[in-house]
């Protein structure tokens, strides 16, 4: 009994000894937090530093700055990013905390000149996230934050998170961590990427370097969509090592999705065989795992890229004449040709204008290699520019749905 009376005791101690610092703990008003991180070219110090702060339900924004319903945006020119932070922390009084941060964008002439201080900075704070999307602006980044809203969605936090949502419906952004580029940026095999973002703000050249017969080709900041000032992401920006090289539009971004075995479906119009003033829309899925092989045997290293998908048309006409069973391999046959042409201008793009491997086909080419010094010297980045493509598409095609799925 002596021993059981011991042991609660013990017990007792150690209980209060973990309550006895509770009046220590903080809680959710004591912080501001910040939702999204923009970064510019500063005027008088090397940067701009942007922060959209959470307002908690109840409270009034700060005047002087620009705010939604329900955040409120603040700027400050100084040196680095913690430095921005500190000097916020003092404005605003309430430690900032970036634990609820979605997004970090970066305007494309902060991108240009390399984001790994800036990638390091906030993958060695302890409070940022790992799953943060990093977003490269094509104006600039306070003006992408500024108008991020929607009437669809009341928290700014929660717009954000919707937004990376549509890759699993439409292919036409990706996700883009911050963690994925810090490991791209230290990893041999593949270079970083993010998502390409910019304000629509309702230019009549929305369609700029587009033709009738790529209508459906769009960087962010060019689709024919009327809002009123909100911004939209679409296509992916490139990155060699840390620095922006280029970007692709949605199209070019289904294609990359396709290859690296990300894509979840994704509709896609191409011009009716059957007649050629007439386009067909179809949803793609993929029906097995995209294949590649890279043979390393010159310095032009050769990659076949075999894609295997499911198509159902959505596009209907009562006499639709590729309904018809007999027809569907020449549909399946132009939706082959389709996909093989646009993602081979993908890989060549990547290859020939931006000198980037952002889809990993170092990992195979690594394999032809029985050293480490033998994959080193064979120079796969530099050799990457000289790559033969072979693109093959395979995709087996459902009439429609009519009430069939009904």
């Amino acid at each position: 009994m002596k021993s059981k009376y011991i042991a609660l005791l013990l017990i007792l101690c150690f209980f209060a000894f973990l309550l006895s610092g509770c009046d220590e703990g903080h809680t959710v008003d004591q912080f501001s937090y910040i939702v999204a991180l923009g970064i510019d070219k500063g005027e008088s110090h090397k940067i701009k530093l942007s922060l959209q702060f959470a307002i908690p339900s109840g409270s009034e924004s700060t005047s002087g700055s620009s705010q939604s319903a329900n955040s409120v945006v603040h700027s400050v020119e100084c040196s680095s990013i913690e430095e921005g932070i500190n000097l916020m922390n003092n404005y605003v009084g309430k430690p900032i905390n970036l634990a609820h941060c979605k997004v970090v964008v970066f305007s494309e002439k902060v991108a240009v000149e390399g984001l790994s201080p800036h990638i390091y900075t906030l993958t060695n704070s302890i409070q940022m996230r790992p799953i943060a999307n990093i977003i490269v602006s094509r104006c600039p980044a306070s003006d992408y934050i500024e108008n991020a809203k929607s009437p669809l969605e009341e928290l700014s936090a929660r717009y954000y998170e919707s937004i990376f949502t549509s890759t699993e419906q439409t292919g036409y952004i990706v996700t883009a961590s911050l963690s994925d580029f810090f490991y791209s940026l230290n990893d041999t095999t593949k270079q970083p990427i993010a998502v390409l973002g910019d304000v629509n703000y309702l230019h009549t050249d929305n369609t700029e370097n587009t033709s009738s017969s790529e209508s459906n080709k769009y960087k962010a900041g060019q689709t024919p969509i009327n809002s009123d000032n909100s911004i939209e992401n679409s296509g992916i920006a490139v990155f060699k090592e840390d620095k922006l090289v280029g970007e692709l539009d949605n199209i070019q971004t289904m294609c990359f999705s396709m290859v690296t075995n990300t894509l979840n479906k994704a509709i896609i119009t191409i011009p009716n065989p059957f007649d050629n003033s007439e386009t067909i829309d179809l949803q793609i899925t993929r029906n097995n795992p995209t294949q590649s092989i890279v043979s390393t045997l010159s310095t032009n290293p050769y990659i076949e890229v075999n894609l295997q998908l499911s198509a159902q048309i959505l596009s209907m006409t009562e006499d639709s004449v590729y309904l018809r069973a007999e027809n569907l391999p020449r549909l399946e046959e132009a939706v082959n040709s389709y996909l093989e042409k646009n993602t081979s201008e993908f890989l060549y793009k990547t290859s020939k204008e931006y000198h980037s491997d952002i889809t990993g086909f170092a990992k195979e080419a690594i394999k032809n290699f029985w050293t480490w010094d033998k994959w080193e010297s064979y120079n796969w980045h530099e050799n990457y520019e000289n790559a033969v493509f072979k693109v093959r598409a395979s995709t087996n095609i459902r009439s429609g749905r009519l009430f069939t799925d009904s």
